[in-house]
Formats: C-alpha cells, structure tokens, sequence
C-alpha cells in the first residue's frame, strides 16, 4: 500500500445500542510513491466527525472527505502532504449498534459480552483503517463500559492504567499498550462478567 500506519489509538465507550469510537491514525505516505487519494475501509459506521492534522474536515467531494458505496472513507490527495514520508494525523469519530451486528464481525454484543471478531476483515465494521494484513501498527486502545455489568475490560497488549470515570458514575475505563505491530485482524477486545480457574504446574 502506499501509506503505512505508524500508530493507532482507539477508544472503544461501550454501549449496546450506541457505542462511541473514537481513532487517531498517525499516518505517512511511502518514499517512492506518487501522490494520491487516502481510502480507509469501513462498513455500517455512522461517520459523525473526520479531523486532520487538528483541523475538521467537511463531506465535500474535493475539498474534503467524501464516502465510498462501500462505506469507505476517502481523503483526496491535495488534502495531504505532498512530500512522501511526512506524517500526518488523521482522527475519526463514529457510532456503532453491537447489538444489532448479527454478522458477528468487528464488534457485537451476545450472551452479556462485548466480543469482537476481527478476521478477515471484520476490523472495518469497528472503525476506518487500512484493512488489510500487509499494513501493521503499534495499538494503544482505551476500553470503557459500565463497570458492573462488565467488570473485566481486556484487548491487546499491557494494561497500562485502569480506574473510574470521574464525570460518568457507574463508568470504568481500562488503557491497553501493544509494543507489538499488528495487522487489524489480530486486533481483540471483550469486556463482561468473566472468571479465573487458577491451577498450577509443576515441571519435573
């Protein structure tokens, strides 16, 4: 491809019906590669803000973002730097119904969990991003959810911190580090009610 992804924060606000996710994609074009339009893929999201470098970037087929019959996001070429291998940020704000997903592919809720499954593109129907298992990044991802319904909060990587939402009672959060880059269908998330069977082993 001719961008590559050099880090990725998420931020999953867990809700059934109406969970907010919110990304920030530090993003640069390859040496050797011409100018050229970004499209991101996406499905069944419902976009309500596109941020560049800071600034909000409008629908308007050329001076702004526009949206594929896919569902894909694209940026027109003259909205990004010229000049191959200089980064760019590109932040995104959506919406997604867990609850009514009955692909079970991104994110969905059943049985009293929030799930996601990701392979092979299901990391699409999540949020925009280069889909594919050619493009690899390092994932920083914010969980928040409903700290008695859903207890445990896990995704990829280290948890880094953990605690309660100060201005949404009844709200926890947990933040999760993978040094690791990763293509988007290994990404994972759950939030619910599980438990731990302890055991041990003991080599001879």
């Amino acid at each position: 491809p001719a961008f590559t992804v050099d880090s990725f924060e998420l931020s999953l606000n867990l809700d059934e019906e109406n969970t907010e996710v919110l990304s920030r994609l530090r993003l640069r074009r390859r040496e050797g590669t011409d100018p050229e339009d970004l499209v991101l893929d996406g499905e069944n999201l419902k976009l309500e803000k596109v941020v560049l470098n800071g600034k909000e970037i409008l629908q308007d087929g050329e001076a702004g973002y526009s949206l594929e019959r896919s569902g894909a996001l694209r940026l027109r070429a003259q909205l990004l730097p010229q000049q191959p291998n200089a980064a760019f940020t590109l932040s995104t704000s959506v919406r997604i119904n867990p609850k009514e997903n009955f692909q079970l592919e991104g994110l969905y809720f059943a049985n009293g969990f929030f799930v996601t499954k990701c392979e092979a593109e299901g990391f699409r129907r999540i949020t925009y991003m280069l889909d594919r298992p050619d493009v690899l990044t390092r994932y920083r991802v914010r969980l928040e959810a409903d700290r008695e319904r859903f207890p445990v909060l896990l995704s990829n990587g280290n948890k880094m911190a953990e605690g309660v939402v100060q201005d949404r009672p009844g709200r926890h959060f947990a933040i999760f580090e993978d040094p690791f880059p990763k293509p988007t269908y290994l990404f994972a998330a759950i939030a619910g009610k599980l438990t731990r069977i302890p055991d041990s082993f003991r080599t001879m």
